[in-house]
């Protein structure tokens, strides 16, 4: 049989009507009152509380379900992947080209700060306002 564990947490004021649909579940905090009018420091404590039981309900759940084994899929994983009916990407056309690719990419990142050919971009200057 499974159980159904609801838990309102009443964050901010909620109207009767809405308050009275889950007044016999756990909900929190006890009194109605929304965590939202508390101060802070008891604000705090409220929530923590009500995560403690909240932690206190999933550990009773998983102890009355027992361990858990994943199961073991019995089919053997395929040797390959079939792309053939994936769309084409942008991927397909780099696929090899590292001769062809690497040097551009080097090209490109002499410029970049801190490259290896010692380049430095120019200092960034500020304009005196007049």
């Amino acid at each position: 049989m499974t159980f159904l564990h609801v838990y309102p947490l009443l964050l901010e004021p909620t109207p009767r009507a809405g308050l009275d649909r889950v007044r016999d579940f756990n909900l929190r905090p006890r009194d109605a009152k929304p965590f939202q009018s508390y101060l802070l420091p008891e604000r705090n404590q409220h929530m923590s509380n009500a995560a403690d039981e909240i932690a206190e309900i999933a550990a009773e759940v998983a102890a009355r379900k027992g361990p858990t084994v994943p199961s073991k899929s019995t089919a053997p994983a395929p040797a390959f992947v079939h792309i053939n009916g994936l769309p084409e990407t942008g991927y397909e056309r780099l696929v090899g080209r590292d001769t062809e690719l690497i040097p551009r990419l080097a090209d490109q990142n002499r410029y970049a700060v801190g490259a290896s050919d010692g380049y430095r971009p120019p200092a960034l200057t500020r304009n005196p306002i007049p």
